[in-house]
């Protein structure tokens, strides 16, 4: 029979309570912007890397979460465009500035761990990546990137390119819980 597990989810830098939703493998902290890994057997503090939105973009703020992954950033959630997504993850991360620290809203919608998206990985780099070798060259930094829903789309700071509701699974779900007004630091 599996054990049920009940996981405190507080600060160990401030002991705040985490925000999270269950289904994600991240939790933030909300007072102090410290960010922690959920799904493992221990709670682990990972480094969130906030690419600069575009001052001038309209529409509802949603930060979508993408690993680090040697050169490459990989969707943290559920998409039916994984590799799409990274080129242009990736390629947003080399042209706008970066901030080590996290911004309201949090990126909820983390669904994947850095070691199961090896065959993305995998499939960018034209060979073949062990899930152990996409763990340890991406375990605890994320990206978060933000999008502005504009036009029942997503729009990404510094490209055309856009997102469709059903490239972020769950986004209407994000959009209204980043909705909320629960952002970092309040």
């Amino acid at each position: 029979m599996n054990e049920i597990r009940v996981v405190p989810l507080a600060c160990s830098r401030c002991g705040a309570d985490l925000l999270g939703r269950s289904v994600d493998r991240l939790a933030f902290c909300i007072p102090c912007g410290a960010a922690y890994r959920v799904d493992t057997p221990t709670i682990e503090a990972i480094r969130v890397v906030t690419i600069e939105d575009d001052p001038t973009s309209e529409g509802s703020l949603l930060h979508l979460p993408f690993w680090k992954i040697d050169d490459l950033l990989v969707p943290a959630f559920i998409s039916p465009r994984p590799l799409t997504l990274a080129r242009i993850a990736s390629s947003i991360s080399e042209t706008r500035s970066t901030h080590e620290m996290m911004k309201s809203p949090v990126p909820l919608g983390a669904r994947l761990a850095p070691e199961n998206l090896a065959p993305i990985v995998g499939m960018l780099k034209n060979r073949a990546v062990e899930n152990d070798e996409a763990q340890r060259s991406g375990s605890g930094l994320l990206f978060s990137i933000p999008a502005r829903a504009q036009d029942r789309r997503f729009r990404l700071p510094g490209t055309d390119f856009a997102l469709y509701p059903q490239d972020v699974i769950d986004s209407d779900g994000l959009l209204r819980f980043s909705r909320d007004g629960v952002g970092v630091g309040t």
